[in-house]
């Protein structure tokens, strides 16, 4: 089950700190880092001293080889930390529908990534997002799939953005990018 929360605040950029400070760590899934929302994330996660692991997505909807480092990275940190809480975060569809890359292929590829440390012995209980499109979605899609509990703390008014870049503010369209993984 996902668990939606409401923040007080319009903006993203609030609940974006509110998820770095609140999760053990930060895995980006990002095809361009560059975005305003990945650099809000780096300096969440900086000014919180929270860890953020960075994967970069290659023009496929895939992980690059040199990218295994950093999930073997990433897992250690988990191990040697005894995280159980991961912020999912990176670009929003918008961004990854520029170089061809579907919702559906970032929900596999999160999901993908999330099992992996399952199955190496992480004991993951919770994913949290910031409930946007893209990325953060896949993080809720995985939690579902998985069977984690989901936070989902996202900006007031339950706003996210589509496939075009165009804000919605619509609680039961919100909802509906999940109703169909229950």
């Amino acid at each position: 089950m996902i668990e939606f929360i409401e923040d007080r605040c319009t903006n993203y950029q609030h609940r974006t700190f509110i998820n770095a400070d609140s999760a053990d760590v930060t895995v980006a899934f990002a095809v361009d880092f560059s975005t305003p929302g990945e650099i809000c994330t780096e300096k969440a996660c900086k000014t919180c001293e929270k860890p953020i692991f960075q994967l970069e997505v290659n023009k496929n909807g895939r992980l690059n080889k040199d990218e295994e480092e950093k999930i073997e990275e990433l897992y250690r940190y988990i191990q040697t930390y005894q995280c159980t809480s991961i912020n999912i975060a990176g670009n929003g569809i918008y961004t990854f529908n520029k170089y061809g890359i579907s919702q559906c292929r970032i929900d596999d590829l999160v999901t993908n990534v999330i099992e992996h440390l399952l199955e190496r012995g992480c004991k993951i209980k919770e994913l949290r997002s910031g409930g946007q499109s893209g990325a953060d979605e896949a993080g809720m899609v995985a939690a579902l799939k998985l069977n984690l509990k989901g936070i989902c703390l996202f900006p007031k008014g339950w706003r996210f953005r589509d496939v075009n870049n165009k804000d919605i503010k619509d609680e039961k369209g919100f909802k509906e990018r999940f109703v169909w993984q229950v």
